[in-house]
């Protein structure tokens, strides 16, 4: 309004200075003059109310954008629920969803309640239905998952239901026919060889391998996990879920204490966990959890930057990789997210990218979040919440499948190697017994000949015996001649001349 009253006064001004001016000055001057200035004042005033819409677009705009940031989250939320839960709750779409998946049965997902005959080391699975097609849903040579069901129930006012308990292994449809199935075993487990032998329960089997989920036990069981009750929580563990026996462990056993407490102390503050373990006078081991297993709450007072949430990888890596990339599912909004947009808010990180930080493999540190964006841890230690590391139950089979593959293929190439060694232990020990052989024959002739020189040595001792004896009875016989020959020399002349003869012949030999 003032505008326009000043445009008013500027044209009045204008008019009464061109009036009194009139004989000094053209009149096709004034006329451009007044003209521009009435430009002048057009364009002026075209400038202040586009500036003018201009700003009140602007603060549209940005009511708008957080309208727009505010129905996103609510949509968002909607779908996929708050953005610091890990799991997509049951009050949104794909909660909803995934509970209607679960809850299916035998459309192609899940078949309950088979009966189990073996058949030559097949299983024979019967469904019943009322139209006798029990089993037309299973395809041939699809590969489905076995477990054997035992019974539970919530209470005792409760009906009693089958649940899948126990992992038999893989097998293969080789046959369908009406109600019954005909499945041959592709991997089978220890326990599950026991159980296909002899089947003492009804069988469940799954199109796609069952994944870990976090507070599975709880709702089966019908648990708030608001209004939990550990005492119980973990009698019921150690009673109908995870029973001793089921490992193989002793129930007094430190192990089973530490597996007992991978799932009770489960989505628990540190603060409520030590409080209760304080109460305990018979714990046998401590828990400490590793600062990969911790999360935290971290405050955002102000717009965070954006995470990208679309990551990669398997459920053993955690929920959110290092450079903060969901990969747990239930995290995956589909697009980036930034916290503290709009208000205040509060989210659930892991412990280690969010405070402490890490080192890389290259030696260079990583630093955290409250250390790179505006943004504070919401308590101490004891705030921190524990959750056990998920399971990815297909990869850790296939794993498992190739480890058993790898065992196979190294117990034929010892086998190998064993035949090998055992020849050449066959030859070995036949030329020791050859060896031996002729050792004992070498020691035969040994013992015969030591006895042949022994009675050679006697027979010689014996001829050198008579040898000496002849040898005497020879200096005898001679010196008796040497005698007689003296006593013939010694004879008169007149007498026998013939050993005058024979004088010469006489001789002494051994002189």
């Amino acid at each position: 309004m003032i505008f326009y009253i000043l445009c008013f006064v500027l044209v009045l001004f204008f008019g009464i200075l061109m009036f009194m001016c009139r004989k000094t000055l053209s009149w096709p001057n004034l006329v451009i003059m007044l003209l521009t200035f009435m430009a002048s004042l057009f364009a002026l005033q075209s400038a202040v109310m586009a500036f003018k819409h201009r700003t009140a677009w602007l603060d549209r705009v940005e009511k708008n954008e957080e309208v727009v940031a505010i129905q996103s989250k609510e949509v968002r939320e909607l779908k996929y629920g708050p953005d610091n839960s890990l799991e997509f709750p049951l009050d949104s779409l794909n909660g909803i969803s995934n509970s209607l998946t679960i809850a299916r049965q035998g459309t192609g997902r899940t078949w309950t309640g088979g009966l189990v005959e073996n058949q030559d080391g097949n299983a024979a699975v019967s469904f019943s239905s009322s139209d006798g097609t029990g089993a037309s849903q299973l395809d041939q040579d699809m590969t489905v998952y076995a477990f054997g069901e035992t019974s539970a129930q919530v209470d005792e006012n409760s009906a009693p239901f089958a649940v899948a308990t126990l992992f038999v292994g893989i097998f293969q449809v080789t046959g369908i026919a009406g109600d019954s199935a005909t499945l041959r075993p592709v991997f089978v487990t220890t326990e599950g060889e026991v159980e296909l032998a002899t089947p003492q329960s009804s069988w469940t089997l799954y199109e796609k391998m069952p994944l870990d989920q976090r507070d599975a036990f709880k709702r089966h069981a019908g648990i708030d996990p608001d209004s939990l009750d550990l005492d119980e929580y973990r009698n019921l563990l150690m009673t109908q879920y995870l029973p001793a026996e089921r490992f193989g462990m002793d129930a007094e056993s430190a192990a089973y204490e530490k597996l007992i407490d991978v799932f009770a102390f489960d989505g628990m503050q540190m603060s409520e966990i030590n409080t209760w373990i304080s109460r305990q006078p018979n714990r046998k081991t401590e828990f400490d959890p590793r600062q990969e297993d911790l999360w935290v709450n971290i405050r955002f007072s102000k717009a965070s930057q954006p995470f990208q949430v679309d990551g990669s990888g398997n459920l053993n890596d955690g929920a959110i990789d290092t450079l903060g990339r969901a990969i747990d599912q239930s995290l995956k909004a589909g697009e980036d997210v930034r916290f503290g947009v709009t208000e205040e808010e509060i989210v659930l990180l892991p412990k280690v990218p969010a405070v402490l930080g890490y080192d890389r493999s290259d030696g260079t540190r990583e630093p955290s979040l409250v250390e790179l964006q505006d943004c504070e841890r919401v308590g101490g230690d004891n705030a921190d919440i524990y959750y056990r590391p998920l399971r990815n139950y297909p990869h850790l089979l296939v794993q498992t499948t190739q480890k058993i593959a790898d065992f196979e293929l190294e117990k034929q190439k010892i086998t190998e190697v064993s035949a090998v060694t055992e020849l050449a232990s066959t030859n070995a020990n036949n030329q020791i017994r050859t060896r031996t052989t002729l050792t004992q024959n070498l020691q035969t002739d040994q013992e015969g000949y030591t006895r042949d020189l022994d009675e050679v040595s006697r027979l010689r001792a014996i001829e050198e015996a008579n040898v000496e004896t002849l040898r005497g009875q020879i200096r005898t016989s001679r010196l008796q001649i040497l005698e007689l020959y003296k006593s013939l020399s010694e004879r008169p002349s007149n007498a026998s001349t013939e050993p005058t003869q024979h004088s010469g012949r006489f001789v002494d030999r051994d002189n």
